[in-house]
């Protein structure tokens, strides 16, 4: 039979484990949003010049404000990009949640 100190000090390590796994998912979500972002917002020589030659890319997450703010400030490069799950936001640019859920609301096709 496994003691309760034995039990405890395993349910104690996978919480440690589950909670680290959960922070660096969360960094990395952070991570793909800002270069997403950046990436809109402030392109590379190398990215302007393979959207000049008819490249699209794909941004996943973004928020809606931020695509407004995209069209606003680049329009002439909107042929070069597409938008999926995309956080819907409030006039403040927050992410809209679902009430009974409590998650982002995101638009789940192009």
């Amino acid at each position: 039979m496994i003691s309760v100190k034995y039990r405890i000090v395993w349910t104690m390590i996978g919480w440690v484990l589950c909670s680290s796994a959960m922070a660096a998912h969360g960094n990395a979500m952070d991570l793909m949003y800002e270069f997403q972002y950046a990436q809109l917002m402030d392109p590379s020589n190398e990215q302007l010049q393979l959207e000049k030659e008819g490249n699209v890319f794909i941004y996943a997450g973004l928020k809606e404000s931020d695509i407004q703010s995209a069209i606003d400030k680049h329009y002439d490069r909107m042929g070069s990009m597409m938008f999926v799950n995309v956080v819907w936001t409030d006039e403040a640019g927050n992410p809209l949640t679902d009430p009974d859920t409590g998650e982002a609301v995101v638009d789940s096709d192009c």
